[in-house]
């Protein structure tokens, strides 16, 4: 009886054995001499859908959370052990079930006498579903957590694949994007390194998305030694790669550092990432756009009287003004680098109307909605939805072509 070599193979974990009605009946006296604290729990016949929900409620009810588990699915009938084994790979994410080992003992009927019966371990194969489930993640967010983790191994090909996945996914999340083209181009580097070696049997999975992680990571590449044009080109793909995925935060606010970036390449020929010719070209721009404005009414609120704030507030409101800061404008900012102000050229008028918007947009998501003229969160979602925003084939995006193409950018 395969589940009492089983029990000896792991002597300290309790076994609980799932028998229908039936093979309760008919096995009950073995199971007990064999394995005499084994616990028997009934579970259905697996012959209808109800049934095969059933056989899930009473995996779940006898599994605690957190508990560590050695299925043995030797001798199971019909759907119940696939059914057991997706049950089981659920309880991972809902209970935090570590599932040790998937167990499968290959009875042959011709062996020979005395011949010992190969149990194989099918615990990879659960993993699939970790692979499909990471490879999802990272294709949705840039999220590569879960995928290196899988990646890495001793000596394996994908090691170095990984690396760089992790440093490109980093500099995604902190909105990086001085670090972030480079470490893409990195990522398809390695990954056509990948495709030239062999890799581990248990990584073949990767094989498989490898091609799905490669149109992932494609929008994101610049290379190192790119020009200014270039890197405009890119970052606008990355404008673009937000906003197909529906992060409209990152959308929106990186638009805004485009627009900035565009018009000051616009008017001086190149990029400048100095926080002296960006914060010239903002207030130019911004110098515009409030001279179309109407004047300030005259029932206007006057300002409210402020007092100095207690000891220590100014230190830390600074701080965080930095980190803030450093975070909205992703990356595409020296602040070491005080360069002069530039000579600007006056945009096109449909620049400034999609400025004036994008600024808008930027600053409502920037402060986190803590104003009284911020919108809510139903409004921001329904006027995405209605393409009045960032969202793919939206008219903000057209706009958004429309005003590289009026500069003279290609993309």
């Amino acid at each position: 009886m395969f589940v009492a070599a089983v029990s000896a193979w792991f002597p300290e974990e309790e076994v609980v054995v799932l028998c229908s009605p039936k093979a309760r009946e008919r096995n009950a006296g073995v199971l007990r001499e064999a394995l005499p604290n084994a616990r028997l729990v009934e579970i259905p016949n697996g012959e209808t859908d109800e049934e095969n929900w059933d056989l899930f409620q009473i995996i779940s009810e006898t599994v605690p959370e957190g508990e560590r588990v050695v299925f043995d699915v030797t001798h199971g009938f019909r759907s119940m052990p696939l059914v057991g084994v997706l049950t089981l790979a659920y309880l991972r994410a809902a209970r935090a079930v570590q599932v040790r080992h998937v167990l499968y003992g290959a009875f042959l009927a011709d062996r020979s006498a005395g011949e010992a019966t190969p149990a194989f371990d099918l615990t990879p194969f659960v993993r699939l579903l970790d692979w499909a489930e990471a490879a999802g993640r990272f294709g949705e967010t840039g999220d590569a957590r879960k995928l290196t983790q899988l990646m890495m191994d001793v000596r394996s090909p994908l090691n170095a694949a990984a690396r760089h996945m992790k440093l490109l996914s980093e500099a995604l999340s902190y909105n990086r994007h001085v670090d972030i083209g480079g470490a893409a181009t990195d990522v398809l580097e390695a990954l056509r390194e990948v495709q030239r070696q062999e890799v581990r049997p248990h990584q073949r999975p990767f094989r498989l998305v490898v091609e799905q992680v490669e149109r992932t990571v494609a929008p994101l590449a610049v290379e190192r030694s790119a020009g200014g044009l270039e890197v405009l080109q890119g970052l606008y793909r990355r404008v673009m790669w937000y906003a197909e995925r529906d992060h409209y935060v990152q959308a929106v606010s990186l638009a805004r550092e485009w627009m900035l970036q565009a018009f000051i390449w616009f008017s001086t020929g190149d990029i400048d990432l100095g926080v002296g010719t960006q914060e010239s070209a903002s207030r130019f721009l911004s110098s515009l756009e409030r001279a179309e404005r109407e004047p300030r009414a005259a029932g206007d609120e006057v300002p409210v009287a402020f007092v100095r704030p207690p000891e220590g507030f100014l230190e830390v409101w600074a701080g965080i003004s930095r980190d803030r800061d450093v975070a909205s404008h992703h990356g595409v900012s020296a602040e070491e680098v005080r360069s002069g102000p530039a000579a600007f050229t006056v945009p096109p008028v449909e620049f400034l109307g999609l400025w004036k918007t994008l600024s808008e947009h930027r600053n409502d998501l920037a402060h986190h909605g803590v104003r009284v003229s911020s919108s809510r969160t139903a409004r921001v979602r329904d006027e995405s939805r209605r393409s009045a925003l960032l969202t793919p084939g939206s008219s903000r995006i057209r706009q958004l072509g429309e005003v590289a193409a009026l500069l003279g950018i290609e993309v």
